[in-house]
């Protein structure tokens, strides 16, 4: 049997290419309907969730479903010929209408544990500073903590308070179907800024080593002083030598 030849070879890997990049794109379409379906499902059934309820209002849910239901008569309607990006397209612009409404939601979900660990990061560093008192000095060295990093830390856990007893009430008490002025994002923010700090003292002071306290000073006797006391020693004997000589003669 003769080898097929060179074109041959070549012809079928190009047939195998296209065949294989068909049904990669069929099942990119099957997928594109699926998610489209899917989404238009799920929307129309949480636009009847509570929560969903308290975070938009009659008019805007009233035109999100006659656009779920206008797009799920498009979707019946299509054929095979209908290209993957006309439903990709589609489903951005429904995820597009429901974008301002989940953001809502998920802030009202997120938002009391978050403020809840806010409000436990706050009494933590308020016990660390009152622990942290008896352990701030004047002088670097003198103590773990100064006092710029004691007032410091005082100072960040009064801001806290304040923006946590103002805007945090504000928007407690702000409409569920605007866009929040305070997100979870910011109440994050609040307590990561403590939660540096006090690590940053708490780190500092596990590495803390007191300053040694200062040298005595020695008193050394002198290579000079030594000198001086050998040769006062000398001329005593030479005197004392002589005058023995002396009471001799007499």
């Amino acid at each position: 049997m003769k080898d097929p030849s060179k074109d041959a070879i070549a012809a079928s890997k190009e047939k195998l290419r296209l065949l294989k990049k068909k049904d990669e794109e069929k099942a990119k379409l099957a997928k594109a309907v699926n998610d489209l379906e899917s989404y238009i499902v799920n929307a129309q059934d949480k636009l009847y969730d509570e929560l969903y309820e308290k975070c938009s209002t009659e008019e805007v849910r009233t035109a999100i479903r006659a656009k779920m239901s206008e797009a799920s008569d498009w979707l019946y309607e299509t054929d095979a010929t209908t290209p993957r990006s006309e439903y990709e397209s589609k489903l951005k612009e429904l995820k597009g209408m429901m974008k301002d409404i989940k953001e809502r939601v998920k802030e009202a979900e997120e938002r009391p544990k978050a403020i809840e660990a806010l409000n436990s990061m706050v009494n933590y560093s308020e016990h660390f500073l009152v622990s942290m008192k008896n352990f701030t000095g004047e002088e670097i060295g003198e103590q773990p903590f100064t006092m710029v990093e004691y007032t410091t830390l005082q100072k960040l856990i009064e801001e806290t308070k304040t923006w946590n007893n103002t805007s945090l009430v504000e928007v407690l008490e702000q409409p569920m179907t605007e866009t929040p002025k305070v997100t979870v994002v910011d109440i994050a923010g609040k307590i990561a800024a403590l939660d540096r700090e006090v690590k940053y003292l708490v780190n500092k002071a596990k590495l803390f080593k007191p300053k040694p306290p200062p040298k005595k000073e020695k008193t050394n006797t002198t290579k000079a002083d030594a000198n001086d006391t050998v040769i006062e020693d000398g001329d005593k004997a030479d005197a004392e030598a002589e005058a023995k000589e002396e009471g001799e003669e007499k």
